[in-house]
């Protein structure tokens, strides 16, 4: 090219211009792409094409090795799936095998057997060979190894193997999205020979279905056609969760017979003809049979707010049951849900429960509150239920309810649906609400309208009080939960109540500054829903603030093991926290004759501005606490312990002059202790009061012993009385 423009064209001493060097490097793209893109559709092209023939090559080379074992069977052959052994891929189907699943083929022959299996779940087949002992078993000669790879199906036909000797194979392969499938048919070279796992001759016919319930007992019925012994054998083959799920013959009958336990969702029987092969072992025909469990494991509850605020007076919810187990819905093709006939499943029957300050309404200790005027007399005047609809195979059961009061801390509903084909019977008169009119369990669900589970009056517990309440909890709603769940149980009293307190100080900033946890102990007395702390108090000692928690459950056999909370419950609601607080004492002050000078006063009198107190003009006064109840501290406990202590300012320092012992009230004049004139103070205390600890690895207390604790507080005042004796 360069010689024929240099005939045509002189070349400057620069070169190409511009413009020619730009249209030669376009047209040199252009002619490389065109290159480069046959290329790649070629290489494309080339490797579906390789891919293909690779499929096909590796599928007759996989069949051939097939053959060659087959072709020299002198003794069987069987194609078997996990249900079993059949004479194709269809019966396989039909018998309930999933399609693509595991299969193998075994072909005796020469004393050997040859296993060929596909693993569905690695897409390769595996080649095992075993040697045949006399006995019929067979023991490892070669490792199992790698046969082929890329597959995704294989399947065999062998019902003509044994009287024409042949039979049909069938591969898929696929790799890189191109597959490839085919069905090679093998011939025996001495012709026909047996077929292991059935045979063309003999035949069974009976249900390759059941739907069967627990408790259930069925008389199984199948037909051998073909040899002369028609008798059969059925076997429990495998799936059973309870020992007593059986098969069993009673006179002329076989029967299974379903444990109440079962709750396999399928089991497998296996019937055999009693009629064996040339071997005199394996059976002319065998059949899998599938059987379905019926059981209701769950209630779970839907609960809807149609009208009205959440848990307020007006409100309507439609709660739905959704009922749930294995094999629920009836077996249309089944003979076993046709006699005994199909009973549905989706019946509940609904249950309420409404408490009001832990008491159930109409409960057994309902009628000792009735005569408060806050109780009502029936559970109609908190809620009404508008309507309640049966549940079928298309539509769950659910009813609709109206609240006519509040549910607020003191008032809870329960709603729960116990699904009664568990139950066997249901009713009234009662009617069987399964096959067998026997119960196998108890499954219900339920629904709790509530804001807590316990109440308490105000922030403050009481310190030992006798007859006060510290906390009032659902008890019988509860119960009625626990019964909901496990039903009729015999440990709805086993309640334990165990209680743990920290105590802790407030810092300028008014935040609390807590101590260590004590460990939990048992409370020393329990009543139903109410928990009287009563002598756990004396733990407390006057002079300290307690954060106190207090908590709950019920046991089955020992109290590590909780039924209630039931598992997925929030954490706190079995627990209640509340404070105990320090005793703080004030004072009533009267004079000579009685006239009230000053009533609840924190303090009398100032350091700086004391009250003045002549001789000959004495007064009276008592320390008492502002609120027995809102402090925490029993009455019982300050009354006859309640001291004073005098004390004069000498120098600096504060010298005690004069102490009482434990007295209600004190008379306070000079003569008293003829310590002359001068600055005074009386301060308030507790003297002698019980004290206890507890002995966690006895679990019982200690003995109670007695101490001192004033009361006064030197930064506020609090506690002190100033005054001056001139």
């Amino acid at each position: 090219m360069q010689m024929r423009w240099k005939g045509r064209r002189k070349l400057n001493n620069k070169g190409l211009t511009l413009m020619e060097l730009i249209c030669a490097i376009a047209i040199l793209a252009i002619v490389t792409a065109s290159i480069g893109s046959v290329m790649v559709v070629s290489a494309r092209s080339y490797q579906r094409d390789s891919d293909e023939v690779s499929l096909q090559q590796e599928a007759q080379v996989t069949a051939n090795q097939i053959a060659d074992l087959v072709i020299d069977s002198t003794a069987g052959v069987s194609y078997t799936c996990p249900l079993g052994a059949y004479l194709s891929e269809d019966d396989a189907r039909a018998a309930g095998a999933p399609a693509g699943g595991d299969r193998t083929l075994s072909i005796d022959g020469n004393g050997h057997r040859y296993v060929v299996s596909f693993k569905s779940a690695e897409n390769k087949i595996y080649y095992a060979e075993y040697i045949l002992n006399p006995d019929g078993s067979a023991a490892p000669y070669d490792s199992e190894q790698l046969m082929a790879e890329n597959v995704n199906l294989f399947a065999a036909d062998i019902r003509n193997f044994s009287d024409n000797g042949y039979m049909e194979l069938t591969l898929g392969f696929e790799k890189n999205a191109k597959t490839y499938a085919a069905t090679f048919t093998i011939t025996a070279r001495n012709g026909a020979v047996a077929v292991s796992g059935a045979e063309a001759a003999a035949t069974i016919t009976t249900e390759l279905e059941l739907v069967l319930e627990p408790n259930q007992t069925y008389v199984l019925n199948a037909n051998v056609t073909g040899p002369a012994d028609t008798d059969m054998t059925w076997v429990l083959s495998g799936g059973s969760t309870d020992p007593a799920t059986q098969v069993l013959k009673d006179g002329a009958d076989w029967k299974i017979i379903i444990g109440e336990n079962e709750t396999a969702s399928e089991i497998y029987l296996l019937v055999q003809s009693k009629a064996k092969k040339e071997d005199g072992v394996t059976p002319q025909a065998q059949q899998t049979v599938i059987v379905h469990i019926r059981r209701v494991t769950a209630v779970n509850l839907n609960v809807t707010l149609q009208s009205g605020s959440d848990l307020m007076a007006g409100a309507e919810y439609l709660i739905t049951a959704d009922v749930v187990g294995t094999n629920l819905p009836k077996l249309m093709t089944g003979s076993s849900d046709v006699e005994p006939p199909y009973v549905s499943p989706y019946k509940v029957e609904w249950g309420y429960i409404y408490s009001v300050n832990g008491h159930a309404v109409g409960g057994d200790d309902w009628t000792d509150y009735q005569w408060q005027p806050w109780y009502h007399p029936s559970p109609s005047d908190y809620f009404t239920v508008l309507e309640e609809l049966e549940g079928s195979d298309s539509t769950a059961p659910s009813m609709r309810i109206r609240l006519l009061e509040n549910i607020d801390e003191y008032r809870q509903l329960l709603v729960t649906a116990t699904a009664t084909h568990p139950e066997g019977t249901a009713g009234a008169p009662p009617v069987s609400s399964n096959k067998t009119g026997l119960p196998y369990g108890h499954v219900a669900g339920m629904h709790l309208f509530y804001k807590a589970l316990h109440s308490y009056s105000g922030e403050g517990m009481y310190r030992g009080t006798p007859d006060a309440q510290v906390v009032d909890f659902a008890y019988d709603l509860i119960k009625g939960m626990i019964q909901a769940q496990y039903g009729n149980v015999g440990f709805l009293d086993n309640c334990v109540r165990y209680y743990r307190f920290r105590p802790f100080t407030v810092n300028a900033a008014g935040e609390r500054v807590y101590g260590p946890w004590v460990n939990w102990a048992p409370t020393a007395n329990e009543y139903g829903g109410a928990i009287k702390m009563r002598g756990d108090t004396l733990r407390f000692e006057f002079d300290k603030n307690y954060e106190v928690q207090i908590k709950y459950w019920w046991w089955e056999g020992n109290v590590n093991n909780v039924v209630w909370p039931f598992a997925g419950m929030p954490d706190d609601i079995n627990v209640v926290t509340a404070d105990i607080y320090r005793a703080k004492l004030f004072f009533r002050i009267t004079d000579s004759s009685w006239n009230e000078i000053a009533t609840g006063a924190a303090k009398l009198g100032t350091k700086e501005v004391p009250y003045v107190l002549a001789d000959g003009n004495p007064i009276h006064f008592e320390g008492q606490l502002t609120s027995a109840q809102e402090m925490g501290a029993d009455q019982n406990y300050i009354k006859d312990h309640v001291s004073y202590r005098v004390e004069k300012l000498e120098g600096d320092a504060w010298t005690a002059v004069y102490e009482t012992g434990g007295q209600e009230m004190y008379h306070l004049s000079p003569v008293t202790w003829n310590s002359g004139s001068g600055l005074y103070r009386v301060v308030v205390g507790l003297k002698g009061v019980p004290y206890r600890t507890y002995n966690y690895a006895t679990q019982s207390y200690n003995a109670t012993v007695m101490r001192d604790y004033w009361l006064y507080d030197e930064v506020s005042g609090d506690g002190i009385f100033y005054f001056q004796v001139p």
